[in-house]
């Protein structure tokens, strides 16, 4: 009771909230809780033959992890270069605390380890590691360094790895890869075929001291999925096994501008149809044409239409045309609602007039659109269906009329 009456004496002439000097001391027993419980922790998991590390520095608390990494020697055609290990620590240890907003939960005294170390078409890299203070059976905070510079970094559990894929480099071209527990298949482009469907040729992706480091080219659109052996080219269901790309705090790229046409909003090429697609269907839309084939997965920045061309067809069908990616796509509801035929359709002609024009199959017209335009020899606003043996088109934008081949 010393420390209570302590606290007493200095604190008489003081005015605190009623039970304050009880809260301070269950604090104090809980540190001592807390320190006492990952103290035991680490015993047990020592004596149940799990593999723990405990990292101390000097003059610093105890940080406990079963992290196997830390035991671990630093790997990659750098790990002898003591200079840069030194550097990278002393990168991470710099530069983490302005990044700090983004969820690292490592503390400032937990040693670093270097993970790997190597050269890549960015410049000298290396995976660093730290402890983190968590309630989970290990948390890490796994950096990455490039060129003494602190490019991008996650936090990591047992329960929740993360997905260990790191995107940076020249325009963010490089991407590195953490080995894990299950293979790592990978697929550098998608391919359309004849019939308008995308294919991905899936291949094991080789670790060399526990990393890859893979390079992308102009038009390439690398994924990475965990799994036994390569999926079949036509397997568009790999959403939940794939490894997202953790991208720089500060993009190496200069920043793209939106390609699309920009437009808003639905427009009418026709009276209003019989179906008319819900706010959900619109939704859903980038699902529907993916699990057709016909679009690729959303990783990293896409570009989809904010706007739709809704058309009546013969038979009480329903025809929606959207873009994506510059794309034109076609989608073919029944009266009931019911998805009847997915399409893939000719580029966005954009900087021209009647960006849109879009040949639905069976002679069922043309799909015509320009947002702020008239179209067709009524003048129709936005959108027009024009019968399908149609050769051209007058478009009126802001009072000058442009005759559009359309074959």
């Amino acid at each position: 009771m010393q420390l209570k009456d302590a606290f007493e004496a200095v604190t008489e002439n003081v005015d605190v909230r009623p039970g304050f000097l009880g809260d301070v001391m269950t604090g104090a027993r809980r540190r001592r809780t807390r320190k006492l419980v990952i103290t035991t922790a680490v015993v047990a998991l020592i004596a149940g033959g799990v593999a723990g590390v405990v990292l101390t520095r000097a003059g610093t608390s105890e940080v406990s992890t079963t992290d196997e990494r830390f035991a671990l020697p630093t790997r990659g055609e750098l790990a002898s270069d003591q200079q840069f290990l030194d550097g990278a620590r002393a990168s991470w240890r710099t530069q983490t605390p302005s990044a700090m907003s983004q969820r690292v939960d490592s503390p400032e005294d937990a040693p670093t380890h270097v993970l790997w170390a190597g050269n890549t078409p960015a410049g000298k890299t290396a995976v660093v590691l730290q402890a983190q203070h968590a309630d989970k059976s290990w948390a890490t905070s796994v950096g990455l360094v490039v060129n003494d510079q602190l490019i991008s970094f996650e936090s990591q559990t047992a329960e929740n790895p993360q997905h260990g894929v790191f995107q940076f480099g020249p325009k963010d071209s490089v991407f590195l890869v953490l080995e894990r527990s299950v293979p790592v298949q990978h697929s550098m482009r998608a391919t359309r075929g004849q019939d308008g469907a995308l294919s991905r040729e899936w291949r094991p992706l080789t670790m060399t001291d526990g990393v890859a480091v893979v390079t992308a080219e102009q038009g390439d659109k690398p994924l990475f999925v965990l799994a036994q052996t390569p999926p079949p080219p036509d397997d568009f269901n790999l959403d939940q096994q794939l490894l997202y790309p953790r991208t720089p705090i500060t993009p190496q790229r200069a920043y793209i501008p939106y390609t699309g046409l920009g437009w808003n909003d639905r427009r009418f090429a026709t009276a209003e149809p019989e179906y008319l697609p819900s706010g959900t269907v619109i939704h859903d839309l980038y699902e529907t044409l993916h699990r057709a084939r016909l679009v690729d997965y959303r990783i990293g920045s896409i570009t989809s239409g904010q706007w739709h061309v809704i058309a009546a067809l013969p038979g009480d069908r329903t025809a929606l045309v959207t873009e994506f990616e510059n794309q034109l796509y076609a989608v073919i509801y029944g009266s009931d609602g019911s998805l009847q035929r997915t399409i893939v359709g000719p580029p966005v002609l954009a900087g021209g007039p009647l960006p849109v024009r879009f040949h639905l199959p069976d002679g069922l017209g043309i799909v015509l659109a320009d947002y702020g335009s008239g179209i067709g020899p009524d003048g129709k606003s936005d959108a027009w269906l024009a019968p399908a043996n149609t050769g051209e088109v007058q478009v009126m934008t802001a009072g000058s009329t442009t005759v559009v081949p359309l074959n």
